[in-house]
């Protein structure tokens, strides 16, 4: 491995030649600045075999090597380091006047300095692979275990190579590009199979394979294509393959390294190689000087010249003769100096190393996996370390959320889906006004202002809250609706006791869902969303008691309540819950029952159970046609005439781009870990033999996940804040993932944090990246139609009677102005059947109640125009036009008191 060593600090050496001092690479030879700057990704790749070669059986019998281990890599890299830091900074401060803060001296003596971006490139040029290098040092003896055997080693770089991913992409996004490249995570996938290239080594018991010939052939032809064929080479290097196509690189490096462990090369194991392989570390970290005195002394810009023919192999002699030279005495007079003072530290036995053991012993590692972490006492009770962190996932992800959910609960009804919030906030303001009424007015489409549709229970609870703590009816809304968002986890909590999941489950649960965008942004909003879900989790829960336990009398009431409730809440949500539950009771009975006949009695004893709530459902939508019906505009918005709006077209639900936008873009990307995400559900097809019960568990989750997504196509496809009534099942499906299957599989539990930070993480940055920026934005900054509504409603409220009504046109039938002008209205879209008879008799659609403005914004049908108001207003002297947020609004001055 020296030698490959010495090729990877060559490379390192003539690509900074090209990168950094500018030297021109002649014809053919263009290659070097595109690609030796994989030199050192090559480093990491070896570095991990090397570490895993030396190392595995000592860190997996005996945790008191640790300490040795730490040592040891330390001072292999330390004294090196810190003389050529204080050397570099020496000569900067006095010849270019450079200066440092002392936090950034202090990260780059402590070798931190990777894990900040505004100093991730160390103050020793290019030196930024060392701060990489040291964090992998530190990592080491946990992924060494983590990756135990074949399998357990593809996973871990399956994850690292998504993780790798993730991470390049993120820190590009935010314009960071070069930590994007210059970090650990980024790097990972290269240390991380050289550990893999070990494990294949490790598993042929160090046997020299007959095809180690071919895989080199086969490594070093990938690598020829990409150097000489640019349309494959840019292929690889697109960002959709594995998200970065420069991790194809870490398995060129594991076919070399693998290759080189079965085959003697003679070019590899001569003397010169194998020297320059012992001393790369001195020329990694010594060329750069030599590069910049040949900057400043105007060496590369004569070399560059046209007068020197051969200039980048001329630079190329002198910048390896001056650093194989310094080299060659530091290895001698710093390195083996450190090694050695490294080894007689190691052999003392000293108290603070006799500590520093004891905390690592805490730690009992075995070979098939982490046996378990450190105890940890709290108030007398130990609990391990990997179950507190955990906990405190899903802590954290509580508060976050609460303050998201508190801090923005007083914005106006400006935000997403503005023209849905306020239908629901008109209905709660009017509940409040006129009382309870089954009828209930939402006074949007003109007389009579009743247009039902879901039965209005949570508008009714925040009417009735509204009045109570004497609060505005927008915060009690957003509120009400985040307490039912955190009422869901009870439910769960129960469910997964009924599987007999492990109590983990519920804290890893907790920690997703809470940390899911889709849940902490629609969770806090004027919507009826988590109302129905919350219903839809009981009935769930309760129906699940009475399938798989027992039917007792209670659990049948508790259903029967909550699954009513969630129907007339939100048929789209409880709807696919209780088809659900139909096909469980005819399932569990068909395996409970092997004779027909008492398979078909037990099945259709519990079928009214399930049928009550729809057949409640039905009725309760017949009702709010007929109500509708007496409305000229309701009369469009019946069941029937919205049968496609809500299911959709067969077409639509074939299409890919359907399926493309709802579960990629919005499901999985935007709320589950995106690729890693996706690579925790895949990985349940490989660990789905551990137990049919889970098994049977993860198909049911996913069932219910799809159910209101292939029902309800158009609607989950329109309406982002659909997808509230599935992602929980998809959260359920990971929490169980993660707390179960692949903790069996891996045979180690402290993976379950660690697959929960990554999802969390990429939650947060999409929270923020997308509704976070939402949330944050000033009010003149938020969607134009909807601050022009509140703008527009706020100015009728103040210029208009209480008790009277307004006509709109050109905001289709959007309750925004309406709510927040807190008049009855109707607010017209251009497929109202008598649009233009609207416009010419307001009044008449207004059953007898004063109209006081008509509101006419700019619209497609440019109906009405400039030229029918000012028709109007000379017609009839009383109507009084103002202009306001780039609308036209007619007052009806004989309302207006003298």
């Amino acid at each position: 491995m020296d030698s490959l060593r010495g090729i990877a600090a060559l490379m390192t050496v003539l690509f900074h030649l090209v990168a950094f001092a500018e030297l021109t690479a002649p014809s053919g030879f263009e290659f070097i600045g595109s690609y030796f700057g994989k030199g050192v990704p090559l480093f990491f790749c070896l570095s991990g075999f090397v570490l895993a070669y030396g190392y595995s059986k000592k860190l997996e019998k005996s945790g008191s090597n640790i300490i040795d281990f730490y040592l040891k890599r330390f001072f292999r890299i330390a004294p090196l380091f810190y003389i050529v830091l204080i050397c570099w900074r020496g000569v900067g401060h006095f010849l270019w006047m450079w200066s440092e803060s002392a936090t950034v001296l202090f990260l780059n003596f402590t070798f931190l300095f990777g894990l900040v971006p505004t100093a991730h490139e160390s103050l020793v040029m290019a030196r930024w692979s060392i701060g990489i290098e040291m964090l992998f040092y530190l990592a080491f003896p946990i992924i060494i275990i983590l990756m135990g055997n074949i399998k357990k080693s593809l996973i871990i770089f399956i994850i690292s190579l998504i993780m790798s991913s993730i991470v390049y992409q993120v820190y590009s996004q935010l314009g960071m590009n070069s930590y994007a490249y210059m970090n650990a995570i980024t790097q990972a996938p290269f240390f991380i199979a050289g550990i893999l290239t070990f494990r294949l080594w490790e598993y042929r018991d160090f046997k020299k394979s007959k095809y180690a010939w071919l895989l080199l052939l086969l490594a070093l032809t990938l690598v020829f294509v990409l150097i000489t064929s640019s349309k494959f080479a840019g292929l690889l290097d697109s960002e959709k393959l594995l998200g970065s196509g420069r991790n194809i690189w870490a398995i060129i490096f594991c076919l070399i390294i693998y290759s080189c462990c079965n085959i003697k090369i003679p070019f590899l194991t001569s003397g010169p190689m194998v020297w320059i392989g012992q001393r790369s570390y001195s020329i990694y970290l010594l060329h750069p000087i030599i590069l910049i005195a040949m900057v400043k002394n105007n060496l590369i810009n004569l070399l560059n010249s046209h007068e020197v023919n051969g200039g980048f192999f001329y630079g190329a002699i002198i910048v390896l003769a001056a650093t194989l030279l310094a080299s060659s005495i530091t290895f001698t007079y710093v390195e083996k100096i450190g090694i050695s003072f490294g080894n007689k530290l190691i052999a003392r036995d000293f108290k603070f190393k006799d500590s520093l053991n004891f905390l690592y012993n805490s730690f009992c590692f075995e070979r098939s996996g982490i046996k378990y972490l450190s105890n940890i006492s709290i108030g007398g009770v130990r609990i391990e370390s990997y179950k507190l962190l955990t906990i405190f996932l899903s802590l954290f992800a509580l508060l976050y959320s609460s303050w998201v959910a508190i801090n923005y609960s007083a914005q106006p009804l400006v935000d997403i889906h503005a023209f849905r919030q306020s239908q629901t906030a008109l209905t709660s303001y009017w509940l409040a006004v006129n009382g309870f009424s089954f009828a209930y007015e939402t006074p949007v489409a003109g007389y009579p202002w009743s247009i039902p549709f879901e039965f209005p229970l949570y508008q009714y609870m925040v009417s009735i809250l509204a009045l109570i703590f004497n609060a505005s009816i927008e915060q009690v809304g957003r509120l009400t609706s985040y307490l039912f968002l955190l009422s869901c986890i009870w439910p769960v909590s129960r469910i997964l006791r009924i599987v007999n999941a492990p109590k983990l489950t519920i804290w890893v649960f907790s920690a997703l869902f809470l940390s899911t965008p889709l849940y902490m942004y629609w969770g806090r909003t004027f919507l009826i969303e988590t109302t129905a879900l919350s219903f839809s989790i009981f009935s769930l829960y309760f129906g699940l008691e009475i399938i798989l336990k027992q039917s007792n009398k209670r659990n049948i009431i508790y259903f029967l309540v909550f699954s009513i409730l969630a129907i007339l809440q939100k048929s789209t949500t409880e709807g696919p819950v209780l088809l659900y539950l139909i096909a469980l009771i005819f399932f569990v009975n068909f395996y409970r029952y092997p004779i027909k006949l008492e398979f078909l009695k037990a099945s259709f004893k519990l079928l009214p159970l399930i049928l009550i709530p729809l057949l409640v459902g039905l009725i309760w939508a017949h009702y709010t046609d007929l109500v509708k019906s007496k409305n000229l505009f309701g009369s469009q918005l019946s069941s029937s005439s919205l049968f496609i709006w809500n299911f959709g077209s067969i077409s639509q639900k074939f299409s890919l781009s359907t399926w493309d936008l709802i579960i990629w873009e919005r499901v999985i990307k935007g709320n589950f870990g995106g690729y890693f995400g996706l690579l925790i559900l895949a990985l349940a097809l490989l660990t789905h033999k551990i137990s049919k019960k889970y098994s049977l568990i993860l198909l049911s989750s996913f069932i219910l996940f799809l159910l209101p997504l292939i029902i309800f196509t158009n609607l989950n496809y329109v309406h982002e804040y659909y997808q509230v009534a599935s992602v929980i099942y998809l959260i359920f499906m990971g929490s169980v993932i993660i707390t179960v299957s692949l903790p069996r599989y891996l045979h180690t539990k402290i993976v379950i944090p660690f697959l929960m930070i990554p999802i969390i993480t990429f939650n947060y940055y999409n929270f923020s990246n997308y509704y976070g920026n939402t949330l944050s934005r000033p009010l003149e900054q938020q969607d134009v139609r909807s601050v022009q509504a509140y703008q527009i409603g706020k100015f009728i409220n103040k210029n208009t009677p209480e008790n009277s009504a307004i006509v709109l046109f050109g905001q289709d039938w959007s309750s925004e102005i309406a709510f927040n002008s807190k008049r009855k209205s109707f607010a017209a879209p251009e497929w109202f059947a008598e649009y233009a008879k609207l416009w010419e008799s307001p009044e008449k659609y207004l059953g007898g109640v004063p109209l006081s403005a008509i509101v006419v914004c700019p619209s497609e049908k440019n109906f009405p125009d400039k030229n029918d108001i000012e028709l109007k207003t000379q017609n009839q002297k009383f109507w009084k036009k103002e202009s306001v947020s780039g609308c036209s609004v007619l007052l009806n001055q004989r309302l207006i008191q003298p």
